[in-house]
C-alpha cells in the first residue's frame, strides 16, 4: 500500500490521515522503523481503504473548482455561473437574481480569475462573519468570556476555522462563504465555544450541542458537499 511518510518529534504515537486526494499520510516518530510503520498500516488496511473510498467518492461528486468562463461556483450554498468580461479595470459583481458572478479583468487566465474570485470571497466572508459573530456572541456572555478582538479570513488548507482565546483572534477559511448560512453558523459557534473550552472535551461538545443540536449534519456537509481543501 502506498503512503506518504512524515517524520515527527512525537515520542510514541503514529498518526494516520487520508488527505483530500485519497492519499494515506502517516506521521511517525523519527525513532520508529519503516517495518514497524508498515506493520501498523497492514493492521489498519480495512479502515484505510474504507476512508479512501469515501473521500474519492466525494471528490468525484464534488470536483475541485474550475476557474474558467461559464464554470459554476458555490456562494452561500447556491450555485452561480461564472462570467468573465475583459476590460481595462478589475471588479467582481454578484447578481443574486440571475445567479451569476461576473469578473471584470484585464486578464482572462485561470490564475487571474482565481485570484480575483478569491479576493471577492475573502471580502464577502469577512463582512458576513462579522455579522454572524455579532449575532451569536451575546449567547456566550453568560460564560464571562471576552468578545473576540479581531476576525480574519483567509484560505486554510485543513481547517474551516481557528480560535485563539489568549489573543481574542478568530480566523476563518475564506472558502466558507461557499457554504449555506446554517453551516457557516455551525463553524462560527464551534469557534466561539473554544472561548469557553479551548479543547475538544465532552464539555466542549455539550456546549456546542446546546446551541446547535444537529451540528454533526453540518460537519458532514463540510466534509462532503463543501469540501475544498487542497495542497
Amino acid at each position: 500500500m502506498q503512503y506518504i511518510l512524515k517524520r515527527t518529534n512525537r515520542k510514541k504515537t503514529i498518526g494516520f490521515k487520508i488527505n483530500y486526494k485519497g492519499e494515506l499520510v502517516v506521521s511517525a516518530p523519527k525513532t520508529v522503523s519503516i517495518s514497524k510503520v508498515e506493520t501498523i498500516i497492514a493492521e489498519r488496511k480495512n479502515w484505510i481503504e474504507k476512508k479512501q473510498k469515501e473521500i474519492l467518492n466525494n471528490l468525484e461528486k464534488n470536483p475541485a473548482p474550475v476557474y474558467k468562463p461559464n464554470s459554476e461556483h458555490l456562494f452561500l450554498g447556491e450555485m452561480y455561473l461564472l462570467k468573465v468580461e475583459k476590460t481595462n479595470y478589475f471588479d467582481v459583481q454578484l447578481n443574486t437574481e440571475a445567479k451569476t458572478i461576473t469578473i471584470f479583468s484585464k486578464y482572462d487566465t485561470e490564475y487571474a480569475i482565481e485570484q480575483l474570485l478569491y479576493q471577492f470571497y475573502k471580502f464577502e466572508s469577512i463582512k458576513l462573519l462579522h455579522q454572524r459573530v455579532e449575532l451569536w456572541f451575546p449567547k456566550f456572555v453568560q460564560f464571562k468570556v471576552k468578545k473576540p478582538k479581531q476576525i480574519k479570513a483567509r484560505r486554510m488548507k485543513t481547517m474551516w476555522g481557528n480560535c485563539r482565546p489568549q489573543t481574542g483572534i478568530l480566523t476563518f477559511n475564506s472558502e466558507l462563504i461557499r457554504a449555506d448560512i446554517d453551516t457557516i453558523d455551525y463553524v462560527v459557534v464551534h469557534e466561539l465555544c473554544h472561548l469557553v473550552h479551548p479543547n475538544h472535551s465532552k464539555d466542549f461538545y455539550a456546549l456546542q450541542a446546546s446551541f446547535i443540536p444537529n451540528w454533526k449534519d453540518y460537519k458532514e456537509l463540510l466534509k462532503t458537499q463543501y469540501r475544498i481543501f487542497r495542497d
